[in-house]
């Protein structure tokens, strides 16, 4: 990634000790500008063994500061699969997800005994994509959500006066069960032949 040429103009006027600073802060600069900052302390005459450590310490930095956000990004919900790992951490986590719509639906169920039924079937369809990693349960979990959606837009038009009237969290539903179907079949994808 090439430099602005402000930056190549302003270094002669940097003070020695603020290009050692910006080799040990190296996490806020990109490999060229840090090369940069070593050549023109080169050119001051500063020992090159001392630029040498400076250098290999800044590039340490930086290259685990880029490791450390790969794994943040793996571990996002909607990080992209690339490995059966990465498929089978989605599906423990959107496990997780399904049995706290179930858990809410179960808490509706006092309100409205029609919400018991549906708990128990996210609760159950959870469990078995969190045991197995069933393609079949994820599809069917985008068959609920798809319902849920339904049902709530119904409701908010006022067609319907059972369920839900939260469009937003149907929508998260809805988006987290393609999620799901996703890495489901990544999941199986990823397998091994038998």
């Amino acid at each position: 990634m090439p430099l602005p040429k402000g930056f190549y103009e302003k270094l002669p006027s940097r003070s020695d000790n603020e290009l050692f600073e910006m080799l040990t802060n190296s996490e806020d600069y990109i490999p060229e500008a840090l090369q940069a900052a070593t050549k023109e302390l080169e050119n001051r005459g500063v020992p090159a063994e001392r630029l040498t450590d400076l250098y290999a310490q800044a590039e340490t930095k930086w290259i685990e500061r880029n490791k450390k956000e790969k794994e943040l990004e793996k571990r996002k919900l909607f990080a992209k699969i690339e490995s059966q790992e990465d498929a089978l951490t989605n599906l423990k986590a959107a496990s997780y997800c399904f049995w706290v719509v179930a858990g809410i639906q179960a808490t509706l169920a006092f309100h409205e005994h029609s919400a018991l039924g549906d708990a128990a079937i996210w609760a159950v369809l959870a469990a078995i994509l969190f045991r197995w990693h069933s393609r079949v349960a994820a599809v069917l979990l985008v068959l609920m959500s798809v319902l849920t959606l339904v049902v709530t837009i119904l409701n908010l038009l006022g067609i319907l006066s059972i369920g839900g009237r939260n469009i937003f969290m149907a929508f998260v539903v809805f988006l987290l069960a393609l999620r799901t179907v996703q890495a489901a079949f990544k999941y199986h994808e990823f397998c091994p032949p038998n």
